[in-house]
């Protein structure tokens, strides 16, 4: 899966860096055999109920990198987009904004957005 988070320089960032910058912003602890999910693992155990549960535990380079990459997004209203596309299903029948749905995969995008990084497409 090919994708970069740039800087506002158009540096591309270094994953596990970003992946760090995630969890404190999720206040989630970094763990080092997976991506930071909007929710410690321990959320999850018990109770998984249909699909909107699932989702919410989707860790952010499962979500974000493979909608960047495989809608070959160059920004973050095309991220939105394809994302509002995915769960348009959802969000129709339950009167949901994609904010509802999956707040903090939205909190980053709009954290990512305020600092200037952009997405990237790769090959």
């Amino acid at each position: 899966m090919g994708f970069q988070i740039l800087n506002k320089e158009g540096n591309a960032q270094v994953i596990n860096d970003l992946d760090k910058q995630i969890c404190e912003l999720w206040q989630v602890p970094v763990n080092k055999k997976s991506y930071a999910m909007p929710n410690p693992r321990s959320y999850y155990k018990e109770g998984i109920k249909g699909q909107m549960n699932y989702l919410r535990q989707t860790n952010w380079f499962d979500g974000i990198g493979y909608t960047i990459h495989s809608k070959q997004c160059e920004s973050w209203n095309e991220v939105k987009s394809e994302l509002h596309k995915l769960y348009s299903d959802i969000l129709l029948k339950h009167h949901m904004t994609l904010k509802q749905l999956i707040p903090k995969t939205m909190l980053l995008i709009s954290y990512w957005e305020m600092l200037g990084y952009t997405p990237r497409h790769c090959d």
